[in-house]
């Protein structure tokens, strides 16, 4: 159950408590701090139309303190668009944490970040200067007690803002409602507050982004007991996100935004209430108020033994009405306060059920996104299933498949095998061919061999064509097989020569000779046996030796006619050149 109590004191020659309740709205409600929040938001916060305010008519005072709260950098921040987003403000102070110096939240499950430097830039705040107020010069203080009193007098920095001229009690209350955000009556000011409009008068640079950001730091802390405010700027501050998805907006109450109208409405306010006062206080008669000591006093001081004294000031009194014309204009203020509790008590129904209307569409809203996620995910699942339903049928497929690639491929396997095995058994049989030609081959060379030390030892036994060697002593006639010579077609290059012959028929033959031989001597004698061999020119060994030794000799001869004729050219050619040298 939501109650919003309040007290009021109407004051003359005698004192009038009036205690009123309004049972607001019944009943339960989950979103009890976005109620608050958005209540305070609308009853207590200020924004400034700066554009029309600077130009109010014969009011100097009003103009210049505008125009010092718009120097100090506030028109950015009071001058925010006038707009509320209420269930993304609920939203704002549900979900929002201080992490790290920033703001973290979530607004309809998309999540943001609010750092300092976006704060201060969204609303072109001020980043250098004070940020702790009670830096403020003493003696701009001191000037200021006198330049904010309406009768000139310094007043204190901390009491009633009665005192004040009119635009100080309004600076005084754009402060405590929109920068400050204090809960709890707006009657007084406090220290903070009076330094606070003394920086602003005198115009010092504020650190108003420093300020402001701790001010919402406060208010999303749970920690902290904080009165929630800043409602149009942190509507302007989310809207600003382009993740974020914002609903329906609402105006702010006109009533709050600081107006010429709406400023001289609160001058002719404060007009009527000081003229009142001053009356009441002319035909006031003094009583008499019994004040007991504090309790702060020492223990030794009983309470029974207070000093009563004399209080004639107009705090803390009590006694009755004495004329029926004091009843009657307290009479007529209640009846006014009436009428503005009933009126506000209705404009904060309209807050409530906006509120509530806007829970049930977001209710509506998520459960309409449930049932769709819901049954996309029954949707994925069933494709899901088809998917893995073809997945499995491919993969059945693509083994059998193997399998009878598999098959195949085995069965080449196995012919290839069948034909590596012929050829196995055609290599042996080859293999057994090569063991019995080398076995013959062998069997030449060794029969070869003994044929050759044979013309060997022949040679260097000495001239077998003499006959020295005795016939008991020669060695077993080596017969070669005979092979028909070609008989040679004669030419003109040949006739004539050594090489032939000419007989009786004129038919020319030709005289076997034997190529010539090079190497070492056993080289030359291989060479001479293939020449035998092959040729059938011969039909002994003693006629190969012949040969071989011919052959030696005539190459000798070559070799000796050679050197003489290079002898000679020497000769010749040293003989011209000693010629030339003696002038022949």
């Amino acid at each position: 159950m939501l109650t919003s109590a309040t007290s009021l004191r109407f004051q003359g020659n005698s004192n009038v408590y009036v205690s009123i309740t309004d049972n607001v709205f019944s009943g339960t409600h989950k979103n009890s701090r976005t109620i608050e929040m958005a209540s305070s938001s609308f009853t207590n916060a200020y924004l400034v139309d700066f554009d029309s305010v600077l130009e109010i008519p014969d009011n100097e005072g009003m103009q210049k303190m505008f125009k010092a709260l718009e120097t100090s950098g506030l028109r950015g921040f009071l001058g925010c668009k006038p707009v509320l987003y209420q269930s993304e403000l609920g939203q704002f102070f549900d979900t929002a944490l201080v992490q790290n110096e920033d703001i973290t939240g979530a607004i309809s499950g998309k999540y943001f970040t609010v750092t300092p430097s976006r704060f201060a830039g969204v609303f072109e705040l001020p980043t250098e200067g004070i940020s702790n107020f009670s830096d403020v010069p003493k003696n701009q203080v001191y000037d200021a007690r006198r330049i904010f009193s309406k009768s000139g007098e310094h007043v204190d920095t901390q009491g009633k803002k009665k005192f004040l001229k009119y635009e100080y009690r309004l600076l005084n209350d754009i402060l405590a409602k929109s920068i400050t955000v204090k809960a709890g009556s707006f009657d007084a000011v406090t220290n903070e507050r009076f330094q606070m409009m003394t920086a602003i008068h005198f115009g010092l640079k504020i650190n108003w982004g420093k300020v402001l950001f701790s001010v919402l730091k406060e208010m999303v802390d749970r920690t902290v007991k904080k009165a929630k405010g800043f409602g149009a700027q942190i509507s302007v501050l989310l809207n600003s996100d382009p993740v974020l998805s914002m609903g329906n907006a609402t105006s702010f109450p006109s009533s709050k935004i600081l107006s010429p109208k709406v400023v001289l409405a609160y001058i002719s306010s404060n007009e009527a209430v000081d003229a009142r006062g001053q009356s009441e206080e002319g035909g006031k008669s003094p009583v008499a108020v019994v004040k007991r000591a504090s309790k702060s006093k020492k223990k030794s001081e009983s309470s029974s033994d207070a000093p009563v004294e004399i209080d004639h000031t107009e705090d803390n009194e009590t006694s009755l009405p004495t004329t029926s014309t004091d009843l009657s204009s307290a009479v007529d203020d209640i009846k006014s306060f009436l009428a503005q509790s009933i009126a506000d008590s209705e404009n904060n129904i309209l807050v409530i059920n906006g509120l509530r209307e806007n829970q049930y569409q977001q209710q509506d809203f998520f459960h309409t996104q449930f049932h769709n996620s819901r049954q996309a995910i029954h949707n994925d699942v069933n494709t899901l299933s088809v998917h893995i339903i073809e997945y499995r049928k491919g993969v059945q497929t693509f083994g059998a498949s193997v399998n009878t690639n598999n098959l195949a491929i085995q069965r080449k396997i196995d012919a290839q095998q069948a034909n590596i095995d012929d050829l196995d058994t055609q290599v042996a049989a080859i293999r057994n061919d090569q063991l019995e030609f080398q076995t013959k081959i062998a069997a030449d060379i060794l029969s070869l061999s003994t044929q050759i030390s044979d013309i060997a030892d022949f040679i260097r036994s000495g001239d077998a064509k003499k006959g020295e060697v005795g016939s008991s002593s020669r060695r077993p006639h080596i017969c070669v097989e005979r092979r028909p010579m070609p008989t040679p077609q004669s030419s003109p290059d040949v006739q004539g020569s050594g090489a032939t012959q000419l007989t009786g028929g004129g038919s020319a033959v030709r005289t076997p000779t034997f190529p010539p031989t090079v190497g070492t001597f056993a080289e030359r004698v291989a060479m001479a046996l293939r020449h035998i061999i092959e040729s059938g020119q011969v039909n002994s060994i003693e006629e190969a030796a012949e040969r071989v030794i011919e052959a030696d000799r005539r190459e000798s001869d070559r070799l000796e006619r050679e050197r003489a004729r290079e002898r000679r050219e020497r000769r010749q050619s040293r003989s011209s050149s000693s010629k030339r040298r003696r002038g022949f």
